[in-house]
């Protein structure tokens, strides 16, 4: 890259005992532009200490009006103009035109304090959380016109209230075995008993919002549905049995614990990576209240019949898809959908290996087995 001395009027006239003001060093990178300034060289032009502009850089570039360019041997780094700087050069107060609010402090400095982000309208989260809503509606019927109306809204685990939940998408390790896949997402909209759903809903309609307005309504409805699917086939991966009262017996999974915590951690991504773009006050605020979030989620995730895999899964698969969907990281859409398509065809891997290989899935190999070769002999039974 070219570059070119410093002319004389771009050196405004700055007592070396104080340093340069940001207005007068934001002038001086516009005098040059659009090549590249260097701190190095107007510090040996105009006779100040170089560590006397490193405040005013500091303040330019979290006003967002200059930004770090290439870095050039003998001459340091160097910087350019952002579009807001371009701007803001010939207002008589720059840092008043920048994103957030200004304050002037008593001794009359201009402080720029970042505004937290403006969220956008939430569209995907309530209505996933009207879904929700409307398919636990859909088995409450069911199972009133079955006989275990109350039974079905207290959670209760009757064989009527489980054929219910199976028959709304329910999965269990024999529907994995028998190919119905789909069972892994479609679980993620069954809930057992209306106070899962209550609980469910309430952190929907919390974090929902906020994880859309933060990733967009795209990468938000992604982030959900793969969460929710990375903890359907982490908690069959682990225990496609589970131990009651009365024995070892088949596990039957639903609820969206695990896409909820996908969005959990992708607001704890998205807190991580872009904190210096929120006033530090709210930037803590921020930091505690999820904190407590994740706290009691995983205290929440060791009560009896809820399932630590899938939440755990859940959230990887968040925090992990959040991390790769950043538009600052990936912007390529492609890219995106092939990290998308890579994470989706590792889950369901992952899964079908267990299935076909682990001690833990074994027995529903067996069974399923003996249900092939029951159905085989009244094939040949039925035939000429």
């Amino acid at each position: 890259m070219e570059s070119s001395p410093l002319p004389p009027s771009s050196a405004p006239a700055v007592e070396a005992s104080t340093g340069p003001a940001a207005q007068d060093v934001l002038r001086a990178v516009a005098a040059v532009a659009p090549q590249l300034w260097f701190p190095r060289r107007f510090a040996e032009f105009s006779g100040i200490p170089r560590d006397s502009l490193d405040e005013p850089l500091w303040r330019l570039r979290q006003a967002g009006m200059i930004h770090v360019a290439d870095w050039i041997a003998g001459l340091g780094q160097g910087f350019q103009l952002t579009r807001t700087g371009e701007k803001a050069v010939e207002h008589p107060d720059p840092l008043s035109l920048a994103d957030g609010a200004a304050r002037i402090t008593e001794s009359g400095e201009v402080v720029v304090e970042r505004a937290a982000p403006v969220l956008r309208t939430a569209i995907v989260a309530p209505a996933l959380l009207v879904l929700n809503v409307l398919w636990f509606g859909v088995g409450a019927f069911l199972a009133w016109k079955a006989g275990v109306g109350v039974e079905y809204l207290k959670g209760e685990s009757q064989a009527v209230s489980n054929q219910v939940l199976t028959r709304i998408g329910a999965v269990s390790g024999s529907h994995l075995l028998l190919g119905e896949w789909w069972r892994l997402l479609s679980s993620c909209f069954v809930h057992i008993g209306l106070l899962h759903l209550l609980g469910n809903m309430l952190m929907l309609g919390i974090l929902g919002p906020v994880s859309e307005g933060l990733w967009g309504r795209g990468r938000f409805a992604v982030l959900y549905l793969a969460s929710g699917l990375a903890g359907a086939c982490a908690a069959m991966a682990v225990h496609p049995m589970a131990d009651t009262a009365g024995g070892l017996r088949e596990s039957l999974l639903a609820g969206a614990s695990g896409a909820l915590w996908g969005v959990l951690m992708s607001v704890v991504v998205w807190l991580v990576r872009y904190r210096d773009d929120l006033p530090e006050g709210v930037a803590r605020e921020w930091g505690r209240k999820l904190l407590f979030a994740v706290l009691l989620n995983l205290m929440l995730s060791f009560a009896p019949g809820i399932s630590l895999e899938a939440h755990l899964g859940g959230g990887f698969a968040g925090a992990a898809l959040a991390y790769w969907l950043d538009r600052r990281r990936a912007p390529n859409r492609w890219l995106g959908a092939l990290g998308i398509a890579l994470a989706l065809a590792a889950m369901i891997g992952g899964l079908y290996l267990t299935m076909r290989y682990t001690e833990e899935w074994k027995p529903l190999r067996e069974v399923h087995a003996v249900r092939l070769a029951i159905a085989e002999l009244l094939k040949k039974s039925d035939g000429p």
